[in-house]
């Protein structure tokens, strides 16, 4: 802006102006543009309804060309049904997508989603829409709901939560996935699903998985509504619809409670592993399945030689065989037995442990498993010696 002083033969003897620096508002502007243009989606701005400017999908798709479009009320390009829907969730400065018919230039219509935000254009209050065709999905919806019956009956008899969608882009649900997640279909139908029950750190991983055709299962986090994460087990796989469109298939399993369990799993095994006590699994013939570190502390075997061998291994010959018939015979029965071994390592040397053997059982009673627990009480056998021998 510049405003000049004359003198009274009417020469300009000042000036006096001031310099905006639009530099950053061009920026903005070429990288709006920039953005939209690669957009495959219809963009507008809009002002008070009247379209500024539009990218070239929204040309190709309804056929304005800018000449045509720049000046014409935003509604022009929706059907008239559907134009006072428009007008009030622009109106209200609502965000949200939602579904309408579009109108092209040559009078076809075609199922759209809207979905528009307010912003600054040219230093002035302006409106950003984007619009896409999602015919496809429509026509996809149809033909999914030819079988909806049959998907519907059978994937929600399953307790894994079942996504169906097209790059992203929702098109169904069970509701073993509504429960899981906490969102009704009609929630998230139309919106890409990575964004909404994926933390942003797995977004990566999800996006090459899609891409990849990657079938095995795998484990991730997802969100819940209410925004709480949990661990998820996800598997999927492309289907085929009418022999032309791909749609992924996605399951997904919630495994809080095995994660759980591999935590308590994980406590226990440390414990046993750090135990002062020797401990020995052995299956129902009493073949050494697991030894903990004090066994080959003891016995000297380690667990690779101990695997698959039998106790005897480390039987001295000091207890007679009624002894040990009568440590099977209790066992056997399904109950506990507690004594005392003297057994003899593999360099030969002597030693004395006490033992509770007790039988591990499955959920229909039958016994799976034996479990010792062996104190070593070789000092203590030694000291009881020296006071008998004392005396």
């Amino acid at each position: 802006k510049c405003k000049t002083d004359y003198n009274a033969k009417g020469e300009p003897v000042c000036s006096i102006g001031t310099v905006l620096d639009i530099t950053k508002q061009r920026d903005s502007e070429e990288r709006y543009r920039g953005l939209s243009e690669a957009s495959f989606n219809a963009i507008f701005i809009s002002e008070n309804g009247i379209c500024l400017d539009q990218n070239s999908t929204a040309q190709k798709m309804f056929g304005y060309t800018n000449e045509e479009a720049i000046g014409r009320l935003g509604t022009e390009w929706i059907i008239p049904e559907d134009r006072q829907t428009v007008m009030s969730k622009m109106l209200s400065g609502n965000e949200e997508p939602y579904e309408v018919m579009a109108l092209r230039k040559d009078g076809t219509t075609f199922p759209a989603m809207i979905q528009g935000k307010s912003i600054i254009y040219k230093g002035k209050k302006a409106r950003v829409t984007e619009l896409s065709d999602i015919t496809v999905h429509k026509q996809l919806e149809i033909a999914l709901k030819k079988n909806e019956e049959k998907f519907k009956k059978l994937s929600n008899l399953t307790f894994e939560g079942i996504l169906i969608h097209k790059n992203g882009v929702v098109i169904d649900t069970n509701l073993s996935f509504e429960k899981m997640f906490g969102y009704k279909r009609e929630e998230i139908y139309g919106k890409d699903i990575t964004k909404i029950i994926y933390p942003k750190k797995y977004h990566k991983t999800i996006f090459k998985n899609r891409i990849n055709l990657y079938t095995q299962a795998y484990e991730i986090e997802g969100i819940r509504k209410d925004g709480f994460i949990f661990p998820i087990e996800v598997e999927a796989r492309n289907i085929n619809v009418n022999n032309e469109e791909i749609l992924r298939v996605t399951a997904f399993r919630d495994i809080t409670a095995r994660k759980k369990s591999e935590k308590e799993y994980l406590k226990l095994f440390t414990a046993v592993e750090q135990s002062a006590n020797t401990i020995v699994i052995t299956d129902v013939e009493g073949n050494i399945e697991y030894t903990n570190p004090k066994f080959t502390e003891l016995s000297g075997y380690t667990t690779k030689e101990a695997l698959g061998k039998n106790p005897r291994i480390l039987n001295s010959g000091f207890q007679p065989k009624s002894y040990y018939k009568k440590m099977w015979e209790t066992i056997t029965a399904g109950k506990i037995w507690t004594g005392e071994f003297r057994n003899i390592s593999k360099n030969g040397n002597l030693f004395w442990e006490k033992v509770t053997i007790t039988p591990i059982k499955n959920d229909e009673g039958e016994i799976i498993n034996y479990l010792a627990v062996k104190e070593d009480i070789t000092n203590r056998k030694l000291d009881d010696q020296k006071l008998i021998e004392a005396t």
